[in-house]
């Protein structure tokens, strides 16, 4: 490129669609004399190390999208998975909360009846020990009859003895005399 600006400026180099032309026919320049040189390996080995290069920049393309595609796929059932468990799991959330408020119910129930049957048991203590109370009363009552007639058993056979009247004689000589 030259240092005068102005002759660079009026080439056809210089627009966009020039510089396309200008570096085709630069290129196309370069193939012939190369084509020309072609006794000379170094070009023609950088050429070939270059298609050999694009080959394989190609098959990694190849390798690359085949790789994607398996990688997309696995993404894609990944995400699928996914939101049919959140979607399961979003079910679940609404079948849990209807059981804990059924639950919550017979809790109430139940915590109702385990009120009264406190109750209950509190009523059935207290007549338990009124009827024990009465229990110990009949006893001891019991006990002071059976011990009365226990004394009066004893007197009265005390008594037939002083008239001669035992277990062995009847009680007719008693009547008797």
């Amino acid at each position: 490129i030259c240092s005068n600006a102005s002759c660079c400026a009026a080439t056809p180099a210089s627009s966009s669609v020039g510089k396309m032309k200008f570096f085709s026919a630069a290129a196309a320049m370069a193939a012939s004399a190369f084509a020309v040189q072609a006794q000379e390996a170094p070009v023609k080995k950088v050429l070939v190390f270059m298609e050999e290069l694009k080959s394989e920049v190609q098959a990694d393309g190849e390798k690359e999208t085949a790789s994607f595609g398996k990688f997309k796929s696995w993404c894609d059932e990944t995400l699928a998975t996914a939101n049919k468990n959140i979607a399961d799991g979003e079910s679940n959330i609404e079948n849990y909360k209807r059981r804990i408020e059924e639950l919550s119910g017979f809790e109430a129930a139940g915590g109702a009846e385990i009120a009264s049957a406190e109750k209950n048991i509190e009523e059935n203590k207290e007549r338990q020990k009124e009827a024990e109370a009465h229990r110990e009363k009949e006893a001891k009552d019991f006990k002071a009859a059976k011990t009365d007639l226990e004394e009066s058993i004893t007197a009265m056979t005390d008594a037939l003895a002083e008239f001669g009247v035992t277990k062995e004689t009847k009680a007719e000589g008693f009547l008797q005399k």
